[in-house]
């Protein structure tokens, strides 16, 4: 009875064991997080539907790396046993007994230092869910970056800011938390700070949160992340539009039934003239139910230290001579008071996040997520580097920010017989404030050193999608899928002169809605064992609506016409059709390649001409973008290393450019440019203690022609030919090394990491003036960074050292000069040394 008790047996209740066999060929996919041993086996039971008998107490202190992929249930076992010091034994076809190792259990002399369980010598598979569909990355003909949990903690990623230069090809024009412009492949025309639309798309689990009026992406926090999904090139199919360039999609842990766990991850880090960052995180998982259901449950709190000074000493502004114009009496003498604060720029992020799952039967499963991020920033993090000084900010006002957001996803997955169903359901409510330097036509004439103006935004919006799958076993296998977007958009701008408190130029309410239905689909057709041909398509109906506006503004201004509620309404509809083919061909189980052609889009829309110019077009098109794509991905025969590479060329039409007509900026379809480049990345673990891998991209990008307004007047924002696309580094490459070993007696392990960035110089805008000369360009030069990081755990604790931004480099992200505003800068957060303890349970 004694052995009986110690005895853990794993039956899978409602599984049908009978049918498998655990020596049997057929393959199991495979979704097994990094955990201890124990867990990871009832995990690998449940999934396997096999029993497996074993005494608790030879596991503990034990742990099995992440297992994910398709792979038989023998290669499976041995990979999660690999480094544990147990062996099995199959009793039965579908019986299998765990034991310790003939050699662990004879005794061993004490030594001063204890030798390391062996850890796995190959490189783990990855599975994606890129293509709406689960797939191995190393059989995906399409260019995907998958940075999985496990390397997000290894190199400390709290944010996007932290683990983008991994994926090539991904950059970033940034101006800090909530002004973040995404670019991918170099497919960007614009200025930040103009309101270009977004390229890339970006999905917090299903839910698209670029589709929205504004163009800055949410930071959201990675603790507990599952993955993060970079797609490279037009995914115009499966994701529609705004995806011109590529996509992210950050994929949230799911609730696990197998096993309750929990995480604490505290943090604490001084910057180098800053001040301190500190944090804590937490998940709590619990299976419901008999294992049929199960909560999982994150909450965090972090707050980043500013690092930029708030300098300005006050100011006596003298009288403008003059007679009133516009409506507006001349400016009177005022005097500005001093603004001047130490580490303005703090930065504070609270959020939770809560997932259900219920496992209904094998064929049957509903999962909801729900959660919510609140982001404060007390100022901005530009500064004034040659107004002011090196992180010296001189400007006369704040710009505090906000953003708040609640989202909530319901997903459902359903077996058909041997066809699958999967439908989604997402609510995204958004709730963004800000402050803005407003200068604008009047402002030397009102305020010369700058006044506020206020904007508030709210978003609702929601998203639903169906998917029918069918077999996977077929040779002609196929997906269709429906969709529709609704967005509600509603925009308050105030502003508030310096000179002339009781006068506000600007007060308006500017109300939106958008809708988008579209149907798209896949189909796969294998041209004999090794070779799959994969055509695409998906068609669009898009439509918005702006207005009526209503402005609050007496007396009358240049800006807006005071006439209280403006009754005319403008109106976009279009529809848009894209394709996409490719061909893989499995030349060998270590070589995988494809050819691809994509195609994506940005849609249309209108402008929102306040001043009624008939000059300005009221609408603007779609602008498109065909890819043509060569790629590639080894693999050696003992998964010790991989490499992934991809070779492009870009052709963009009908580009949606950026142009201002009496201080007001407007898009219309002006321009072609070309993109072509390569990518490549290396992964490699050449023994069980090493980690290796690096990433890079060459690229050139360069308008094909001369972009002008038409108007026949230079705008600031017009191009040459040749001119390279703006924010856009031709070059970059990143390299990270991980070492792990073990000391003491007690099977302590430690680890150590380098990663290595370069990113080569970029400029912020064309050679807008005549003649073309490269000096008027603003040009951000190229940098390097390094981070370090040590840690030692042992068992479910550990303790980590990090240094980020090792060479305290000011690596320029963004600079910005804007209706003639002071030029502003803004670089990496500068050396910052910290400490990060963790418990797992």
């Amino acid at each position: 009875m004694q052995v009986v008790g110690l005895l853990l047996v794993v039956f899978g209740a409602s599984k049908a064991f009978a049918q498998s066999n655990f020596a049997g060929p057929d393959p199991v996919d495979f979704e097994i997080s990094r955990q201890p041993t124990s867990a990871a086996l009832l995990e690998f039971a449940e999934q396997a539907s096999v029993q497996l008998v074993f005494k608790h107490e030879i596991t503990d202190g034990l742990e099995s790396a992440e297992l994910q992929g398709e792979m038989s249930r023998v290669r499976a076992l041995e990979r999660l046993l690999d480094g544990t010091g147990l062996e099995y034994e199959q009793l039965a076809s579908n019986l299998v007994v765990l034991k310790p190792k003939l050699e662990e259990l004879v005794p061993k002399q004490e030594t001063a230092v204890s030798e390391a369980p062996e850890r796995p010598v190959e490189l783990e598979e990855i599975i994606i869910t890129a293509t709406k569909q689960r797939s191995p990355l190393m059989t995906t003909p399409a260019s995907v970056s998958a940075i999985t949990q496990v390397t997000l903690d290894d190199m400390g990623a709290h944010s996007f800011k932290d683990f983008y230069r991994l994926a090539p090809g991904l950059s970033v024009q940034d101006r800090g938390p909530h002004q973040k412009k995404i670019v991918i492949r170099g497919i960007q025309n614009a200025a930040h700070g103009s309101a270009a639309g977004n390229t890339v798309g970006v999905y917090i689990d299903d839910m698209p949160v670029t589709l929205l009026p504004s163009n800055e992406a949410i930071d959201l926090n990675l603790f507990d992340m599952q993955r993060v999904e970079v797609l490279r090139g037009p995914q115009g199919t499966l994701y529609g539009a705004s995806s011109m360039a590529g996509t992210i999609r950050y994929i949230t842990h799911p609730p696990e039934l197998e096993k309750s766990s929990s995480r604490v991850r505290s943090t604490f880090a001084v910057t180098e003239s800053g001040d301190p960052s500190y944090g804590l995180e937490g998940m709590l998982n619990v299976p419901l139910a008999e294992r049929d259901a199960a909560v999982r449950l994150v909450a965090y709190s972090l707050t980043a230290g500013g690092f930029i000074d708030k300098t300005f000493e006050g100011a006596e502004v003298p009288a403008s001579p003059g007679k009133p114009a516009f409506g507006v009496a001349p400016r009177e003498a005022y005097t500005l008071a001093p603004l001047t604060d130490s580490n303005a720029n703090t930065h504070e992020v609270n959020g939770a996040r809560a997932s259900v799952r219920w496992e209904i039967d094998p064929r049957n499963r509903i999962t909801f997520r729900t959660m919510m991020q609140e982001s404060t920033v007390d100022d901005s993090f530009a500064y004034q580097a040659e107004l002011a000084g090196d992180l010296k900010d001189a400007s006369t006002i704040r710009l505090p920010r906000q953003d708040k957001f609640w989202l909530s996803n319901l997903q459902s997955s359903h077996e058909l017989g041997r066809w699958s169903l999967y439908t989604t359901a997402s609510y995204l409510d958004r709730e963004q404030s800000l402050t803005q330097r407003f200068d604008g036509t009047l402002g030397e004439y009102l305020t010369p050193t700058g006044s506020e103006l206020f904007h508030t935004a709210s978003t609702q919006a929601l998203a639903l999608e169906a998917r029918l799958k069918s077999p996977a076993d077929e040779p002609v296998r196929g997906m269709l899928g429906l969709w529709y977007y609704q967005h509600d958009h509603l925009v308050h701008l105030f502003a508030r002169i310096q000179s002339q408190p009781d006068f506000n130029p600007m007060n308006e309410l500017q109300p939106e809605d958008s809708s988008q239905w579209a149907v798209f689909g896949e189909l796969d057709f294998d041209l004999g064992e090794k070779t799959t041909l994969s055509p695409g398509f998906r068609f669009t109906h898009f439509a918005q609506d702006f207005g009526p506006r209503e402005v609050l503004v007496e007396p009358m201004s240049v800006y807006l016409p005071a006439r209280g509620l403006q009754d005319d309404r403008n109106q976009f509809d279009d529809d848009v059709s894209t394709f996409k083919l490719s061909l893989s061909h499995r030349f060998s189980d270590q070589f995988y390649g494809y050819a691809l052609v994509s195609e994506g889009y940005r849609p249309g829309g209108f402008n929102q001409n306040i001043l009624d110019n008939p000059q300005m077009p009221a609408t603007y098109e779609p602008d498109s973008l065909v890819n043509y794509e060569l790629g590639g991905k080894w693999q050696s025969e003992d998964e010790r290393w991989r490499i992934l590479t991809a070779i492009y060329h870009n052709a963009w039409s009908d580009m949606q450019s950026v142009f201002r007509l009496d201080g007001v900026t407007y898009k219309t379809n002006a321009g072609r440019a070309h993109i072509t480049g390569i990518e490549v990345e290396f992964q490699a673990r050449p023994r069980s203690d090493w980690l290796l891998s690096a990433s890079g991209t060459v690229r050139e990008a360069q308008l094909d022609n001369d972009v002008t307004s038409g108007l026949g007047e230079m705008t600031g924002f017009e191009g040459k030919e040749g001119d390279r696309l703006i924010g856009v580094p031709n070059v970059t490459f990143t390299a990270s090394a991980q070492y792990e070993f073990s000391f003491g007696k007690n099977n302590w392990m430690g680890s150590a990491r380098a990663d290595l960035a370069y990113v080569g110089d970029s400029y912020t805008r064309f050679r807008a003036d005549p003649p073309a000369d490269p000096g008027l360009q603003d040009k951000m030069d190229s940098y390097t960074l390094l981070n370090l990081r040590a840690r030692m755990h042992h068992r479910k604790w550990s303790l980590g050292l990090f240094c980020d931004n090792v060479l305290d480099t000011r690596a320029e992200l963004d600079i910005l000069e804007l209706f003639n505003q002071p030029e502003t800068t803004t670089v990496v957060r500068p050396r910052t040394i910290g400490v990060e303890f963790e418990y797992r349970h």
